[in-house]
């Protein structure tokens, strides 16, 4: 029996699709993990971790690196001083440059020489979307960057029994995201239709959760944090998922909401409406009485199930375990 390819697996704090790939990695290779967090780090604790990381890419044949940040860049430089091969996943803010929005790692002249380096010289990039792939492209071409999609675990996000007039969103709720998300927007267009249940799904990170709470309509609730289990089943109840950012590199709360056969409301900015396409409806960025409208259409959309077979036939985690392994095995 051959020898298990040896992975690095190079990340900050531990997101649901971080996670998810651990697992996958876990399952086909052997791992050692280097979690580089995602606090700031004093001097003592940037040696500890650059340490560990050299120690492991030392053992590895392949390192691998969630976020094209700094981690990546450390990760990239070290590999190719040790001779072994590098894969580096881009997120998608590190390849922004939203000047209107103050967002995105471009913005950061020191981080964006370093992201060109990252492009430049990790042996595999992976995008999560082909809007990720494009704006990878405004930096730096070749022939080294593979789509491969952000994944669904469709078997864990089922349709529920039944589906109620109730529209939500799902985000950290911070000053950043009342604008990156949309949260103002949710909050606005929930007053053009009263009757209707709007609720905001996620962690209270900020004083963002007074402000909103301020301007929002009676027909407005906020959760603060749910467990997995809680969240899915906010899905199997919700007729309706709006995404209304500005910009997105993928969109995995939508692709889980339509795994649950919710209907998209989306912004025109980013990659989600190329996770929904026409199975969800696209409005303008930063308008309520359009989104409102959409919203009016999603509710008695009957598009549900074709929302939850395009998730089966493109975002399926068995998939991305699939092309996660061919990449691994091919360098």
């Amino acid at each position: 029996m051959p020898e298990k390819i040896k992975v690095a697996y190079v990340f900050p704090g531990g997101s649901s699709f971080i996670h998810q790939d651990k697992e996958i990695l876990e399952k086909n290779f052997s791992v050692k993990c280097v979690n580089v967090g995602t606090k700031k780090t004093n001097f003592i604790q940037k040696i500890s971790i650059v340490l560990k990381m050299v120690r492991e890419i030392a053992w590895c044949d392949v390192s691998f690196a969630w976020f094209a940040n700094n981690h990546a860049y450390a990760m990239v430089k070290l590999s190719k001083a040790l001779g072994k091969k590098s894969i580096v996943i881009v997120g998608g803010f590190e390849v922004a440059e939203e000047r209107d929005f103050s967002y995105g790692g471009l913005l950061n002249q020191t981080l964006k020489k370093r992201i060109k380096y990252i492009l430049k010289n990790a042996d595999q990039i992976i995008s999560v979307s082909k809007f990720s792939e494009n704006e990878i492209s405004k930096i730096y071409k070749s022939n080294n960057t593979k789509i491969i999609y952000n994944s669904v675990d469709t078997n864990k996000f089922q349709v529920g029994p039944e589906k109620e007039n109730l529209v939500i969103t799902v985000c950290m709720v911070n000053q950043d995201n009342i604008f990156r998300k949309g949260l103002n927007i949710f909050v606005d267009c929930a007053a053009y239709l009263p009757e209707t249940r709007f609720v905001i799904i996620g962690k209270w990170m900020d004083e963002a959760i007074q402000d909103l709470k301020a301007k929002a309509p009676k027909n407005v609730e906020f959760t603060g944090f749910v467990s997995d289990e809680e969240l899915i089943k906010w899905y199997q109840k919700a007729k309706v998922y709006c995404q209304l950012s500005f910009h997105e590199a993928f969109g995995v709360a939508v692709a889980e909401s339509m795994s649950c056969e919710c209907i998209s409301v989306i912004s025109d900015r980013g990659a989600a409406s190329e996770v929904a396409e026409n199975t969800g409806f696209i409005v303008p960025y930063g308008n309520p009485e359009a989104t409102a409208e959409a919203i009016k259409k999603a509710l008695i959309s009957t598009n549900g199930p074709a929302a939850r077979q395009r998730v089966i036939e493109l975002f399926k985690t068995e998939d991305r375990e699939k092309k996660l392994i061919e990449v691994c095995q091919s360098l």
